[in-house]
């Protein structure tokens, strides 16, 4: 003949099943909080790295960096002309005025197609590049048989803006200015959760702080 459960029996069992499910749903829980830390500090590391390469790429596309201060870098955009020549790029990362001051020296470059794509980009009428020589901008006025009016006779390195990186409560703003026009001037956010940006000596050094945790990373920049 069978027995039933009594209710003691039935209590002993709930209480048992009770203590049972609260330990296993303590360690399931820990477990959780464990990985989820996990992925944030991997989230936060990949946060950085991405962030300071962006930083690094941008400097790499600068010439005559400076420290304007503690927490702002000051540089100028370099002008690369790119055009497609028998399905080859070709770049114009220097030029040279000679000494009649009256001709561009431009090798392996359609400057004359560039000045026309600025032209309805910057309603420019001028066909003006810009030019930094001996730290100085400097204009240089271009006509259509690639005679030119400028200032100054001797190399240069073609510039296309302004660039400043600031760090202000918290976040890396960029500001450019494009041919150096305030009317053209952009402003925008790079990076957000900054609690440390320096650079010193040709080195990087970024933190992010992302709630309770925060990922520091120093780089030497090969710029």
């Amino acid at each position: 003949m069978k027995k039933a459960f009594t209710l003691f029996e039935f209590i002993i069992a709930l209480l048992l099943s009770g203590t049972i499910l609260a330990i296993l749903s303590k360690l399931l829980w820990e477990f959780y909080q464990l990985n989820n830390k996990n992925l944030k500090s991997k989230e936060l590391a990949t946060n950085t790295h991405l962030t300071l390469l962006k930083i690094e790429k941008l400097l790499q596309s600068c010439i005559d960096i400076s420290l304007v201060d503690e927490y702002s870098i000051h540089c100028f955009l370099k002008d690369n002309l790119l055009i497609l020549e028998n399905k080859e790029t070709r770049l114009l990362n220097s030029a040279l005025i000679l000494k009649n001051n009256a001709t561009l020296y431009s090798p392996k470059s359609d400057l004359q197609t560039q000045l026309q794509n600025r032209k309805a980009l910057y309603k420019d009428e001028q066909n003006i590049i810009y030019g930094l020589y001996n730290h100085q901008i400097q204009k240089i006025f271009i006509s259509l048989e690639n005679n030119l009016s400028s200032s100054f006779i001797g190399s240069f390195i073609p510039i296309s803006a302004g660039l400043n990186l600031i760090f202000k409560d918290n976040q890396i703003y960029y500001e450019i200015k494009p041919r150096f026009n305030d009317e053209l001037k952009q402003k925008a956010i790079l990076a957000e959760n900054i609690s440390f940006f320096k650079m010193q000596n040709s080195k990087l050094k970024i933190c992010i702080k992302n709630q309770k945790q925060e990922y520091c990373l120093e780089k030497r920049l090969f710029l």
